[in-house]
């Protein structure tokens, strides 16, 4: 399977940095871009996958996905206060990893 992935330029530049030194200190060792970046997440999901989901699931939050979740779920008035009150702590948790996202805004 292929997927074309898309990566800030922050990742950019340590991927290209990690193939350097790998040029650099081992040439006897050859690694595409892509092949370092299949090596690095099937490192990362058995190892550090589980033990950073929370972390990854907030720096991703989305309210919208959040809140059309619950809604389908609401039954009563009671319900809606208390799903308003659980967004607008939902809202403060999350604020301050990163900007939260929504769906095209």
């Amino acid at each position: 399977m292929s997927y074309r992935l898309s990566v800030s330029e922050e990742s950019k530049v340590a991927l290209e940095q990690m193939i350097e030194r790998l040029k650099t200190e081992r040439p006897e060792s050859s690694m595409t871009p892509s092949e370092l970046t299949d090596w690095i997440i099937k490192k990362f999901q058995p190892a550090l996958f589980k033990k950073y989901f929370d972390q990854i699931a907030n720096d991703h939050f989305n309210i919208k996905a959040f809140a059309r979740t619950k809604v389908s779920t609401l039954n009563t008035l009671n319900d809606f206060e208390n799903l308003y009150k659980e967004i607008k702590e939902k809202m403060k948790t999350t604020k301050g990893t990163i900007e939260r996202k929504t769906d095209g805004e």
